[in-house]
């Protein structure tokens, strides 16, 4: 029974040598061998492709996550744009709602005073608006109440103090609501002035610095009064 390498043998029987590259391959090293290092190869290819596909697996989650994040952002924006609108829109009508009633403690004010002169205010020509003038020394203040007042786009109601002499003084600037009525606090006469009536007018350009438009309304006052 033999045991061992099996030695090759010739056509008479005499045993051959074994081949070179045989005994250097059965003597060398495990990590000198090709076979090794094909393994080794095989499977850093394998690893590789691994990590490729999973770095591409992670990519696309990410850039999904991404993508619905700033979507959840973009509608956060929107949100927070409209509140913010919402909430200026609030803060307009708080302060109109402000300004209307420190108005009409002002026009209260003037109508209650003890000293009180009412001038009425009537139509001018093609108007159907009627109106009241209010002003008290005492109080300090005068106040106007008009209905019936034409609502035209990009016009400006103005009213306007006459003097006996020279120009008439602005006295207000308003605009009023769709259904022609006003009431608001307006500026006294300019100190020293002395003062006939007042009118109204329909105001199309600005700045307005003298009346040049259509008169509303008009009132004269039965003796000029003189203002300190």
């Amino acid at each position: 029974m033999t045991t061992g390498k099996r030695q090759r043998v010739g056509d008479g029987g005499e045993p051959l040598p074994l081949p070179a590259d045989h005994d250097a391959s059965a003597k060398s090293p495990w990590y000198r061998r090709i076979a090794f290092w094909r393994s080794v190869a095989g499977m850093a290819m394998a690893i590789a492709l691994g990590c490729a596909v999973v770095t591409l697996e992670t990519a696309s989650e990410l850039s999904s996550r991404s993508i619905s994040f700033h979507r959840r952002l973009d509608l956060l924006r929107s949100r927070i744009s409209g509140l913010r609108t919402q909430a200026a829109d609030a803060e307009r009508q708080l302060a109109a709602m402000r300004s209307e009633r420190n108005a009409r403690v002002k026009v209260n004010r003037v109508l209650s005073a003890p000293d009180v002169t009412v001038l009425r205010l009537r139509p001018g020509v093609a108007s159907n608006a009627r109106g009241l003038l209010a002003f008290s020394r005492e109080a300090g203040g005068a106040a106007i109440e008009i209905v019936g007042l034409p609502a035209g786009a990009g016009q400006t109601c103005v009213m306007w103090w006459i003097a006996a002499r020279g120009f008439p003084s602005k006295a207000a600037e308003f605009t009023p609501d769709t259904d022609g009525q006003l009431s608001i606090a307006v500026a006294m006469p300019p100190k020293g002035a002395k003062i006939t009536g007042a009118i109204v007018t329909l105001e199309a350009s600005k700045p307005i610095d003298q009346p040049k438009g259509r008169i509303v309304l008009k009132g004269a006052l039965p003796k000029p009064e003189t203002f300190g």
